[in-house]
């Protein structure tokens, strides 16, 4: 997707959550441009956009390698994020998703589903310490 695409996904619909799941680099969560190459938007803006859309958006999660920084950032706008602090399977990736809208879905908290996440993903032996969550600006799970 390219961030025009996301732009105007916020402006059609109202999000409580916002899930990223894809790449990300040490320079961000990858996005596409018109032509289909890795485009990075500027954290601050991704942060900013994401905020402005806060509430209803009440949790992001960065599920994409690398993307604790941008969480952090985000965290200063948004309630709680969800970010990646090193590089993440597809397969802990995916885990980490199920455990989390299971809690989400049985009326869970978003710091609940952070843990029933990493629960997740240590009951199958996955990479359980690389999850982190942000609330403030803070980081408050490891």
């Amino acid at each position: 997707s390219t961030v025009d695409d996301f732009s105007r996904a916020l402006l059609s619909e109202e999000f409580d959550v916002v899930h990223f799941s894809g790449h990300g680099t040490g320079n961000g969560v990858v996005f596409e441009d018109e032509q289909g190459k890795p485009f990075h938007p500027p954290p601050a803006a991704l942060a900013r956009i994401l905020g402005d859309y806060s509430p209803p958006i009440r949790c992001v999660v960065l599920n994409a390698c690398l993307t604790s920084d941008d969480s952090k950032l985000i965290s200063k706008r948004v309630p709680a994020v969800v970010g990646m602090d090193a590089p993440i399977s597809d397969v802990g990736a995916i885990e980490f998703s199920r455990g989390f809208y299971d809690a989400l879905g049985a009326g869970k908290d978003e710091t609940m589903a952070y843990d029933e996440g990493v629960r997740r993903m240590h009951l199958k032996n996955l990479e359980h310490d690389v999850p982190q969550l942000f609330k403030g600006g803070r980081r408050t799970k490891r």
